[in-house]
C-alpha cells in the first residue's frame, strides 16, 4: 500500500491492513470492510471503510477458477465519519463547527456542505483578518496585500462554485447547486486557509516566544554572581 495519511493524527505511514469479504447473495458482487490501523505507536487508530464491488472470475491453476475483486461499485466512510482534521483549539470553536459539519455532510449533500464552507470561509475572514462587509465576494477584495495572490484568486473561485457569486450574498446560509467534487475543493481550500492563516500565527507566536525565552535566561545568568 501507498504512503498513507492517519485521519486522526495526520501521521504519514504505511498502515496496517486487514479486508473481510462477504459474498452477496447474487454471486457477483462482494462486500468488503477495510480495516486500517495507524502505525503511530501515539495513536493506533482504527479506520474503517466499506465498499461494494463487482467480482472477477480469474483463472487459479489447475483447471480451477476463483474469483476477486473488480470494480468498486460504491463506498462508505464508517470510522471516521468524515475526512475532518482535528484542528487545535486555538483555532475558534465556530470555524471548527462548521467546517467539521461541512466534512460530515461532503457526500450526503454537497449543497449543505458548500454552504457550510462558505460561510466557514467568511468567518475566518471576519475574525482573523478583522474584516466585515455586507458582501463577501468585497471581504475577500479587502484582502489584498494581507494573503498572497494565488490564494486570493482562489477565494474568488471558490466563491462562485456552483453560481454562488450569480446571487446576492447577503445571505450565506443561502444554499445553491454544488457537484461533490466542487464540495471537496471548497473544504481543501478551508484547510490551507486555516494554516496559513491560524496555524501559521501560532507557530510565529511559539517561535518568537521560545527566542525570548532564551534570552531572559541569558540575562539572568549574566547577572549571577557565579558565572
Amino acid at each position: 500500500m501507498a504512503s498513507w495519511k492517519c485521519p486522526y493524527c495526520q501521521q504519514n505511514g504505511v498502515p496496517n491492513n486487514r479486508n473481510a469479504h462477504v459474498s452477496l447473495d447474487n454471486e457477483s458482487q462482494w462486500a468488503i470492510i477495510e480495516t486500517l490501523t495507524c502505525p503511530n505507536p501515539e495513536c493506533r487508530s482504527v479506520t474503517l471503510t466499506a465498499f461494494l464491488c463487482e467480482t472477477e472470475e480469474v483463472n487459479a491453476g489447475g483447471g480451477r477458477t476463483g474469483i476477486k475483486s473488480g470494480k468498486t461499485l460504491q463506498s462508505w466512510r464508517l470510522q471516521p465519519t468524515s475526512r475532518a482534521r482535528p484542528w487545535p483549539p486555538f483555532i475558534p470553536s465556530f470555524v471548527r463547527e462548521d467546517y467539521e459539519e461541512a466534512c460530515t455532510v461532503e457526500n450526503l449533500s454537497p449543497k449543505a456542505s458548500a454552504t457550510l464552507s462558505r460561510r466557514c470561509l467568511q468567518n475566518i475572514i471576519r475574525d482573523f483578518f478583522s474584516i466585515s462587509k455586507s458582501r463577501i465576494v468585497d471581504e475577500i477584495d479587502a484582502l489584498d496585500g494581507k494573503i498572497d495572490g494565488a490564494l486570493k484568486d482562489a477565494l474568488h473561485a471558490l466563491r462562485e462554485i456552483g453560481n454562488i457569486g450569480a446571487h446576492p450574498e447577503r445571505d450565506p446560509s443561502l444554499i445553491v447547486n454544488v457537484e461533490p467534487h466542487e464540495a471537496t475543493a471548497m473544504i481543501d481550500l478551508l484547510e490551507i486557509l486555516m494554516e496559513e492563516t491560524y496555524v501559521a500565527r501560532e507557530q510565529r507566536n511559539q517561535r518568537l516566544a521560545k527566542v525570548h525565552s532564551i534570552a531572559k535566561k541569558k540575562k539572568a545568568a549574566k547577572k549571577s554572581p557565579y558565572v
